[in-house]
């Protein structure tokens, strides 16, 4: 307990000696620091600084992807006799610049335009500011774009920016409307179609080859259909009664059989009649029901 104590009391004593070396430094400098305009100044790169130099221009703003190390000798022969070197706290401080970006969602909200394919590298980096964006001009080709960006800043103009890329095509894609659970016999109403510019390779893209089918696992509202979630479901089992309808020229009949054999729709099963106890060949065509013509 003892030691805990002392360890408490050096902490303390070593933190309060930071605290009385920092007051009695008249410049603290940062160790990184950033910079939104085209000069650097002490107020930038220093924490505590004599309220009469804040505005002092210590060097030119570094390029947006460049940096510059400003140390305390440089500082020490901008000042001259202003301070000694015991008045600076801190080394050095590495200076980067502010920079603002122009993202793909910015351009796709100013153009209205969702399926574009930046051939331009984005973001694209600007000096950091309070910028108005608008849209100049958009010229398309086929399969290109071209947007010409006015650029402006203090409500004047500032500059041009040129923004290419290819439109990509959308497709309509078949996916699930909402959450499908095992089991279910997927309906119509089970599916909506989206918009989508890349399909994968394992989705299926007809709602024919989806309904009637059954979800062999649980698929996700907005999921794709999948020959591994989805599977053919069972019209007809063996030993099923199931309804008949003979087509025999104009003449139409129902009558009842037993399938011999399961299957899936537009299966040819053997059926037996229940009343005769003959064997036919039928189609499947619906849930228990098959076709003999």
């Amino acid at each position: 307990m003892r030691c805990f104590k002392r360890l408490i009391i050096s902490s303390v004593s070593i933190f309060f000696i930071l605290i009385s070396i920092s007051y009695a430094c008249s410049i603290s400098l940062k160790p990184y620091a950033q910079v939104e305009n085209g000069k650097v100044y002490l107020k930038d790169i220093a924490v505590k600084y004599p309220k009469q130099l804040q505005n002092l221009t210590v060097c030119i703003a570094p390029s947006l992807n460049g940096s510059i190390k400003i140390d305390k000798k440089y500082i020490l022969k901008l000042l001259k006799k202003r301070v000694s070197e015991s008045d600076i706290c801190g080394e050095s401080t590495i200076v980067k610049r502010k920079k603002f970006y122009i993202t793909k969602s910015m351009i796709e909200n100013l153009t209205h335009i969702k399926n574009i394919k930046f051939m331009t590298k984005m973001p694209i980096a600007m000096p950091y500011s309070k910028y108005e964006f608008r849209i100049a001009n958009i010229v398309r080709s086929k399969h290109s774009i071209w947007i010409n960006v006015k650029v402006l800043r203090n409500k004047q103009f500032y500059r041009n920016i040129g923004i290419s890329g290819k439109i990509i095509k959308l497709t309509l894609f078949p996916v699930a409307r909402y959450d499908i659970r095992r089991g279910h016999t997927i309906t119509q109403n089970d599916i909506k179609f989206i918009k989508v510019n890349r399909i994968p390779s394992v989705a299926i893209q007809s709602d024919r080859a989806i309904v009637g089918y059954s979800a062999a696992s649980d698929i996700k509202q907005n999921g794709f259909f999948t020959p591994s979630n989805t599977k053919q479901k069972k019209l007809v089992k063996r030993g099923d009664i199931i309804t008949v309808m003979v087509v025999n020229n104009s003449i139409k009949i129902s009558t009842v059989a037993k399938a011999l054999r399961g299957g899936y729709k537009e299966d040819i099963i053997p059926i037996m009649y229940l009343s005769s106890k003959r064997v036919a060949d039928g189609v499947i065509i619906s849930n228990k029901k098959v076709l003999v013509q």
